[in-house]
């Protein structure tokens, strides 16, 4: 495999992140970088050289589809259709399969592609979001416990609520009813992290914007009568409460967050933000 989108998209976009920090502290706060790249043994040349790595790293993609590859060449792969699920709703091989040469195919286990919008949502378009979680969803096979998940709190954010509480049903199931075929053999602790976050992230819609700046944009399933989580962002402590129709956040410290396209003012007593249902 070479050139997966994932590995090299998350590369280069850590150096970036990284370098655009440093400038930062370069004025905001000069003695405690001079610390930093010192203790790392860091020089600021080294730095800016990074930005050479970031122009190199190839991110493979089909511009006119908006697709990202899974990895260079995935598109030229043999392209099988998935057309039975078993009695979990667990993709099955497609029959007349030679698993010894499902590398030559483009089923997955895991969606790369998507896991990308899981961690990094914030850089990609709506449209690209969902053109690649249709394209992708059709081919995984779900053989990586961290993939329901994964589909589970990228589709909400993308408005298919049907299909993603599916997928956090078969994530919260995962060692309930042994989906996967391996229980006996241990716990999938990454997954049911995964579960929470698609709880947190998906249900409770928490995410982070570009500036900075909280944003809580929550679905909960119509049988779902109450959510309730709580986390930290910047040393202030925020517990958000859902509901089928209102949303409130708490805070013992007050923080600017956002929903939709206004901005709210957390408190102790909370702050109310409408919901549409």
């Amino acid at each position: 495999m070479h050139n997966n989108t994932y590995t090299n998209y998350l590369a280069a976009w850590a150096l970036q992140k990284t370098r655009d920090l440093v400038h930062q502290l370069e004025t905001e706060e000069p003695d405690t970088l001079k610390n930093i790249l010192d203790r790392a043994r860091v020089t600021r040349a080294e730095v800016e050289s990074w930005m050479e790595v970031v122009e190199k790293l190839y991110i493979p993609m089909d511009k006119e589809r908006g697709l990202f590859e899974q990895f260079e060449g995935y598109f030229k792969l043999q392209d099988i259709a998935i057309t039975e699920w078993d009695k979990n709703g667990m993709p099955l091989w497609p029959k007349n399969l030679d698993l010894r040469r499902l590398s030559e195919t483009q089923l997955i286990k895991q969606p790369d592609v998507v896991m990308l919008f899981a961690m990094i949502g914030e850089e990609f378009s709506q449209e690209v979001k969902i053109k690649n979680y249709e394209y992708y969803e059709k081919r995984t096979m779900h053989k990586s416990s961290l993939s329901p998940s994964m589909y589970a709190m990228v589709g909400l954010g993308l408005g298919k609520h049907d299909h993603a509480y599916e997928y956090f049903i078969k994530a919260a199931e995962t060692d309930l009813v042994d989906n996967q075929g391996n229980t006996s053999h241990g716990l999938h602790a990454a997954n049911a992290g995964g579960t929470w976050q698609s709880a947190v992230f998906g249900f409770g819609g928490l995410s982070i914007d570009r500036d900075g700046t909280v944003r809580i944009e929550p679905w909960l399933p119509p049988h779902w009568n109450r959510l309730r989580y709580s986390f930290y962002w910047r040393s202030v402590r925020l517990i958000v409460e859902v509901q089928q129709k209102l949303c409130k956040v708490f805070s013992d410290t007050p923080l600017n967050i956002r929903s939709g396209d206004r901005e709210y003012r957390t408190s102790q007593e909370g702050v109310e933000i409408p919901r549409k249902i």
